[in-house]
């Protein structure tokens, strides 16, 4: 969708460079920069950040100020930011002005330091057109997560037609996360449901893609729907190259499935820190064939470490030792 130029001068777009610079090349230069795999979730939960900060303060004046102290501190040791906009949308005004001023400074301050926005979007044409709007253009994000059940493909006359996701997928520019195994201990009362790929009707086939090859790469005829959700992603979703997929560290036996699916695609993984991910198995198991390929995400594991006056040192040195972790693992995986 195009802007006016009314438009542009109101998102800030009229001075920007005219070289595009993708989310994938932006992340793989920050990560070989930095050394780093990790993303840091900025969760910033106002009823946890210390009470200090929030004194004679509006909200978004005391969630801004938390986040940029963290990144004053964190930024060295991460490759990526992830804020979750359910922390930001609670807070009403207040909450969104928080999020748009972090986003700003981190891209003015750290403009290396890609942005993921954890939306966990995903509905229907028209709606998707304005969810777009809202995270590239208004928040101005690098990358979003976004939910498959809507699909977002169908073949007509034998020609791929990329459907509901459409306004996301067609920012070349920008990276695509799709939800595939989330960590949540509930998580498999859906995403686990078995797929008889042998009796999937040929109607299917024709109109959404033929599973075949998945089937032979796991060398099963039944696969969970969270592997077709992998595959469809990889094979059809991506025709700009921007898509990635997501899957939690909880399970890392899945997540190395998912690996075995989608090649040397990007995963986004979260569940490190406080939700006690297996960080060993995630790293042995989910690495592609150059071993990286990941982006390990830590949330209140980090900026929830101290909730003192040294609440950003605090976080820095779960940060570093995060990154430090992950390296020594790399190295023996």
């Amino acid at each position: 969708m195009q802007l006016n130029e009314e438009d542009r001068q109101r998102r800030g777009l009229e001075n920007r460079p005219t070289t595009i610079v993708s989310f994938q090349e932006k992340l793989e230069a920050r990560q070989q920069a930095a050394d780093s795999d990790v993303c840091l979730g900025l969760d910033s939960d106002l009823g946890q950040i210390p009470d200090f900060l929030k004194r004679g303060k509006f909200a978004s004046e005391s969630m801004t100020s938390f986040n940029m102290q963290i990144m004053k501190e964190v930024h060295p040791y991460i490759s990526v930011i992830k804020p979750n906009s359910a922390f930001y949308e609670a807070r009403g005004i207040e909450g969104q002005k928080a999020l748009r001023t972090t986003v700003k400074s981190i891209k003015r301050q750290y403009p290396d330091i890609p942005v993921i926005l954890d939306a966990k979007r995903g509905d229907i044409g028209n709606t998707n057109e304005q969810y777009a709007m809202a995270v590239f253009d208004e928040v101005d994000a690098d990358a979003v997560t976004l939910h498959p059940t809507t699909g977002s493909s169908y073949f007509k006359d034998q020609e791929l037609i990329l459907g509901a996701l459409e306004p996301f997928l067609r920012r070349k520019d920008k990276g695509i996360f799709i939800l595939c195994r989330t960590s949540n201990p509930d998580a498999g009362q859906f995403q686990d449901l078995p797929i008889p790929l042998r009796e999937i009707p040929p109607e299917y086939k024709e109109r959404y893609g033929d599973l075949t090859e998945l089937g032979e790469i796991m060398e099963s005829h039944t696969v969970p729907l969270y592997l077709v959700t992998a595959y469809v992603a990889s094979r059809f979703w991506n025709v700009n190259g921007n898509v990635s997929v997501i899957a939690g560290a909880i399970y890392p036996e899945q997540l190395g499935f998912i690996r075995k699916v989608v090649g040397d695609m990007l995963i986004l993984v979260p569940g490190i820190g406080k939700q006690q991910g297996d960080l060993e198995g995630t790293i042995r198991l989910g690495k592609n064939s150059n071993g990286r390929g990941m982006i390990i995400n830590s949330s209140s594991g980090i900026i929830f470490a101290s909730d003192g006056e040294d609440f950003a040192m605090a976080a820095r040195d779960q940060a570093m030792g995060l990154r430090d972790r992950i390296r020594e693992l790399k190295q023996t995986a």
